[in-house]
């Protein structure tokens, strides 16, 4: 029951912030012309639980201000405000999986959703590789303690326990005073609440979603290890979903056997940087790039010695540009350079310099040394063309002449 004169409100049996955070909701409420107000908000139970609440006040107005009150009433709603917000979290998860671009828009969406549903200030996802044997930690939000390197799964660690068994573990100062006890290793700061559940697809475990709080009145609770291991469900689906969508996306813009951009992906960039030029007035730089001497090597030892060599020679061509530019294979000894914003012609040169002398090293394929060299004609925009199509057939054409200056 709610009792109060218009500058203050008591509630009884509750305790912690939020019940600064309901007086002042009743302290606007007798300070505005209403006489009604009805609101939903969480408040910390005597036991130190933290459940919804529907908070229905009446204003009682008298001749004198000072003599008016306020009457109203707080009504557990718990149970159907989880169910409601659990829901909709499930559906929000699901959507976020299909319309964020990146796996961090993903990771973020899905922080935000779960501390909808509980204190989730502190929360990481942990994801392991069976394969590799490799515990890696994608999203981690603390704020005690940086994201950790990714590492083997061990034996030590809560986190690698709801991986390892699959089981929910949910961590309290006592019960981990027992086993310290016990001589268990527990890695991190020492937080007040410790909660994680394992993330589950088709069987198996990928990986946990942790949350855990330092300090503060906020306690999790085992209803609130069974509403997050529920909610686990969706985020483990959502993860893998969005990983294989994330591969299907990568292997049709990305050539199979160098990784490297491929050509509709070259296209595209292409597209956009002339766009993003045209709008700045700067200059950018394509080169096209043709092995000379590759197809000899091919024939004699085979396409998995080809293979091999491309391979080492794409690593090289990386090496020679910026993670602003885009490096990509077109197909075959093909490859492409996008040099952006750059100053001169001089410039460009001098990158097209640097690739001919590192293609020029020879390269060891197995047991063989290989020798092989490298044709490059450029394009500059908007000196040689301020289209895709013709940026490239000038590059085309400067290639084609300096091979033929090379026989």
């Amino acid at each position: 029951v709610l009792l109060g004169a218009p500058s203050a409100a008591i509630a009884v049996g509750f305790s912690g912030e939020n019940t600064y955070a309901l007086s002042a909701m009743i302290a606007d409420f007798s300070a505005s012309d209403a006489l009604t107000f009805t609101a939903q908000l969480q408040l910390h139970y005597f036991d130190e639980s933290l459940r919804w609440f529907q908070i229905h006040a009446v204003k009682e107005l008298a001749e004198n201000a000072e003599d008016a009150r306020i009457m109203g009433t707080l009504r557990d709603i718990n149970d159907v405000k989880i169910a409601e917000l659990t829901q909709a979290a499930v559906f929000q998860i699901s959507e976020a999986a299909h319309t964020c671009t990146e796996l961090g828009d993903l990771y973020r969406r899905i922080h935000h959703t779960i501390a909808a549903l509980l204190p989730a200030k502190n929360l990481f996802i942990a994801l392991y590789d069976r394969v590799e044997d490799v515990l890696s930690f994608p999203y981690y939000v603390d704020e005690c303690d940086p994201p950790p390197e990714p590492r083997s799964l061990g034996d030590a660690g809560l986190t690698q326990r709801v991986i390892r068994t699959g089981l929910s573990v949910l961590m309290t100062p006592e019960m981990r005073a027992k086993r310290v006890a016990n001589g268990e290793t527990i890695i991190g700061s020492v937080c007040l609440d410790w909660l994680g559940v394992p993330l589950i697809n088709a069987g198996e475990v990928i990986g946990a979603l942790v949350i855990q709080v330092y300090a503060g009145d906020t306690r999790y609770t085992e209803k609130d290890q069974t509403l997050l291991h529920f909610v686990s469900n969706q985020v483990a689906a959502a993860i893998v979903r969005k990983r294989a969508l994330d591969h299907i996306t990568h292997m049709a813009l990305h050539d199979p056997l160098t990784g490297l951009p491929n050509r509709a992906l070259w296209h595209d960039r292409l597209r956009q940087t002339i766009q993003e030029a045209g709008r700045s007035q700067v200059q950018f730089a394509v080169l096209y790039l043709d092995l000379n001497r590759f197809k000899p090597v091919n024939d004699r030892h085979g396409h998995a010695l080809g293979d091999a060599l491309l391979i080492q020679v794409a690593q090289r061509l990386q090496t020679c540009v910026r993670l602003s530019d885009t490096l990509a294979r077109l197909g075959g000894d093909e490859f492409t350079v996008l040099l952006r914003d750059v100053k001169s012609r001089a410039d460009v040169l001098l990158v097209v310099k640097q690739i001919e002398q590192m293609i020029n090293t020879p390269f060891i394929v197995g047991a063989l040394t290989v020798q092989i060299s490298i044709a490059v004609g450029m394009a500059i925009y908007p000196d040689d063309g301020a289209t895709a199509d013709v940026l490239m057939r000038q590059a085309d054409e400067a290639l084609y002449y300096q091979k033929s200056q090379q026989l």
